[in-house]
């Protein structure tokens, strides 16, 4: 969330929320890394959509979306948990969602991470925002 903006590309924040939420399941569930990354693969190429849903005429769609993020993420890490692989480089690929959605191919995004046996502590670091609205 904190590396790549989606909201300047005027993409809608569940396309964070699908993979996030697909890596996290896979991680409490122990699964290895190539099945939480295809997990997080197809979650990101199902989630990934427009900030129309919270613009002009507002239906409830608004309300469900990051619920509908979290449903694709179960369902994701069950497909890559039965060997089903996602697109990829999801977002690297000459077609990936950097290139098309995310400021084009040369763009770039440093994404930090914890280092090894660095606390993982960035969830402490959210927030809940105090209205909502932009």
């Amino acid at each position: 969330m904190r590396a790549i903006c989606l909201h300047e590309h005027k993409i809608d924040h569940v396309a964070h929320l699908g993979p996030s939420a697909a890596a996290g399941i896979g991680t409490l569930l122990g699964l290895d890394a190539d099945t939480i990354y295809q997990a997080v693969g197809q979650a990101l190429h199902t989630t990934t959509a427009t900030r129309q849903s919270r613009k002009g005429e507002i239906s409830s769609w608004k309300a469900f979306a990051p619920a509908f993020a979290g449903k694709m993420a179960v369902e994701a890490v069950d497909r890559a948990m039965r060997g089903e692989g996602a697109p990829a480089p999801i977002w690297e690929g000459a077609d990936g969602v950097i290139a098309w959605l995310l400021g084009g191919f040369e763009a770039e995004y440093q994404v930090p991470l914890p280092g090894p046996g660095e606390a993982k502590r960035g969830i402490l670091d959210s927030y809940t925002k105090e209205h909502s609205a932009e």
